[in-house]
């Protein structure tokens, strides 16, 4: 999970380097969002795994590993460019030389990245419907919203904002991220079906 992430984060910074006249996200801002992503991640050894899953051995293969990366990477860089498409079209987020527009960009994306990641974790630990035919343990549900939680603050407690360099969502960001992460969710367990049938396994 933390290699896909990182890898369509890379395709996502490499894509806005060629655009945008700013960062997408500064260095920091990135290292944080990824120690929280990771945090979330360590309660994974004490998830609970679906049944069907331990009736037989399960190999890993490097093929399947890669295959997996690519897919998830490309995936979460649609919400990343739907992101990146929002702020420079709707709310106009383009100047170069106003600081303001460069935080307001980069705190989105801060947070549509983390909210987007723990969502990523309930539906990537199972091949099933998270939430619906699997449930993961109960330290992975504390843990991912805890980071979530942990996550919004931080584009809205003054001295984290401050030293990282953002500010707090404007123009109703909020209601619209909740339909860009609804969107990703779909498109994230709906890419599931095929991979599963035609590879005959969820990673």
């Amino acid at each position: 999970m933390a290699v896909a992430s990182s890898f369509g984060n890379a395709i996502s910074i490499l894509a806005s380097t060629a655009w945008l006249p700013f960062s997408a996200m500064s260095a920091t801002q990135l290292l944080v969002q990824n120690l929280l992503f990771h945090i979330s991640l360590s309660t994974l050894p004490w998830d609970t795994v679906d049944e069907d899953y331990l009736e037989a051995p399960q190999p890993w293969r490097i093929w399947d590993i890669l295959r997996y990366i690519v897919l998830i990477g490309l995936i979460t860089s649609i919400i990343d460019f739907a992101t990146f498409f929002l702020n420079w079209f709707y709310y106009g987020l383009r100047s170069g030389t106003d600081p303001i527009v460069t935080k307001t960009f980069q705190s989105n994306w801060f947070l549509q990245g983390i909210l987007s990641q723990t969502l990523m974790v309930h539906i990537l630990r199972t091949g099933k419907i998270p939430f619906v035919r699997s449930h993961c343990s109960r330290s992975v549900y504390l843990s991912t919203i805890l980071i979530s939680v942990v996550g919004v603050l931080t584009v809205y407690i003054h001295p984290i904002v401050n030293a990282l360099e953002m500010v707090g969502p404007k123009g109703m960001f909020d209601l619209i991220l909740l339909g860009l992460l609804a969107g990703f969710v779909v498109v994230l367990q709906l890419s599931k079906m095929p991979y599963i049938k035609l590879f005959r396994r969820w990673l």
